[in-house]
């Protein structure tokens, strides 16, 4: 029995990637912003990526991927 693997493009690490991209063109982006591109694209919104990250605010997520 052979068990196809998934690529590991899942959506979390979709996500960090564009929100790399932002803080590369814009390292002032605030939450509700970083919330309103998430909605539009299908990412994980801040509250999300705060949480799998352990981090209080979304400026030491800033930091995190700066």
């Amino acid at each position: 029995m052979v068990i196809a693997l998934k690529k590991k493009n899942n959506r979390y690490i979709v996500t960090i990637k564009y929100l790399k991209k932002i803080l590369k063109y814009n390292k002032n982006i605030s939450e509700h912003e970083w919330d309103k591109i998430a909605q539009d694209n299908s990412l994980f919104s801040a509250f999300t990526l705060k949480v799998k990250n352990d981090t209080e605010s979304f400026e030491e997520l800033k930091d995190l991927y700066k």
